[in-house]
C-alpha cells in the first residue's frame, strides 16, 4: 500500500517544486520581473503548489479509508471464524407398535447435540426442527415438499465446550409425520432437518441453514 501511494505524492511534490523554482528564476532574472507576465508566473506557481497539497491530502485520505476497510475485513473474518465453530446436529427416533394389523410409530423424540467450540460464549440461540420426506439413498437424499414443523428450542447462553451438549426432546410430531408418510408415500424416508440462529460475543446474529450454510443476519 505504501509504495503505491508514495509515487504519486512524490511526483506531485517534485513537479510543484520544479515549476515553482522555474517560476522564481524566471521572475528574478527576467527583464519582465515587474510586468504582467511575472504576476501570471507567480499565480501559476501558487496554483501548482495548491494542487500538490490537494493531491497529497486526497491520497492520504484514500490510504486512511483503505486501512479502515482492511481493519473491518479482519474483524469480520474473526467474527466468522468464531461463528463457524458453533454447530448443531441431531436425529429423530420413534418406536413402532403393531396396531390393527399394521405398524404405527409412536413416542417420537428428537435428539440434538450442540457444540460451541470457540473461545467465547454465544447467546440467544434458537434451534428450529422439521421432519421432511426424502427420496434416494442416505448419502444423496432429495428433499420433497412434504415437511412438518417440530418446534423450536431456545438457549439463553451456550458456553465454550470441548464436547457436544446432548439434549433429548419429546416431539410427538415425529411419529405423526412417519405415520402419514407411510400412508401417502411408502418409498420415502423421514429425515430430521435442523437450522439455528444465535448471537456471537460481538452482538452479531448468525444463521446456520439446514444444509449447514452459515450466513450473517443483517439488521432489519
Amino acid at each position: 500500500m505504501t509504495r503505491v501511494i508514495q509515487h504519486p505524492l512524490r511526483l506531485a511534490f517534485v513537479c510543484a517544486g520544479v515549476i515553482v523554482a522555474v517560476g522564481g528564476f524566471a521572475i528574478a532574472g527576467s527583464e519582465f520581473a515587474d510586468t504582467e507576465l511575472s504576476g501570471w508566473i507567480e499565480a501559476l506557481s501558487t496554483l501548482v503548489a495548491l494542487l500538490a497539497a490537494t493531491t497529497a491530502a486526497a491520497y492520504a485520505a484514500g490510504a486512511f479509508r483503505l486501512e479502515i476497510d482492511r481493519d473491518e475485513e479482519r474483524r469480520s473474518e474473526k467474527r466468522a471464524a468464531q461463528a463457524g465453530l458453533v454447530s448443531v446436529w441431531g436425529s429423530a427416533t420413534y418406536q413402532d407398535v403393531q396396531q390393527d394389523g399394521r405398524m404405527l410409530a409412536h413416542l417420537g423424540k428428537v435428539l440434538i447435540d450442540i457444540r460451541n467450540a470457540s473461545q467465547l460464549p454465544v447467546t440467544q440461540m434458537v434451534v428450529t426442527m422439521h421432519a421432511a420426506a426424502a427420496q434416494g439413498d442416505p448419502y444423496d437424499l432429495r428433499m420433497g415438499p412434504e415437511r412438518a414443523f417440530l418446534g423450536e428450542h431456545r438457549f439463553h447462553n451456550v458456553p465454550p465446550t470441548d464436547h457436544a451438549i446432548p439434549i433429548q426432546l419429546s416431539r410427538p410430531g415425529v411419529a405423526d409425520f412417519v405415520n402419514e408418510l407411510r400412508r401417502t408415500d411408502p418409498g420415502a424416508t423421514a429425515v430430521l432437518l435442523i437450522s439455528m440462529r444465535f448471537r456471537d460475543a460481538a452482538g452479531i446474529v448468525w444463521h446456520r441453514s439446514e444444509i449447514g450454510e452459515l450466513t450473517q443476519v443483517k439488521p432489519a
